[in-house]
């Protein structure tokens, strides 16, 4: 039996803030609970089994994050 992610409630993400130098910019992530498949098992509260969603790397989110602040000023 499934549910949908408490967490994200279907989304599949989390909108998540980076705040850099008084400038803050939303960002997507996949759900931390349901890995962007957007429900999760009943009886054991992990996502379905099969290919992983591939999430962007955050370390390059923060870098483009940052590369546009610089340029912004």
């Amino acid at each position: 039996m499934w549910e949908v992610c408490p967490l994200c409630k279907g989304q599949g993400y989390e909108d998540i803030v980076i705040s850099h130098e008084g400038i803050s910019q939303p960002v997507m992530k996949f759900c931390t609970v349901c890995n962007g498949r957007k429900i999760i098992s009943t009886t054991t509260g992990l996502p379905p089994s099969g290919d992983k969603l591939i999430e962007p790397d955050a370390y390059d989110i923060l870098c483009k994050l940052r590369d546009e602040l610089k340029n912004k000023k």
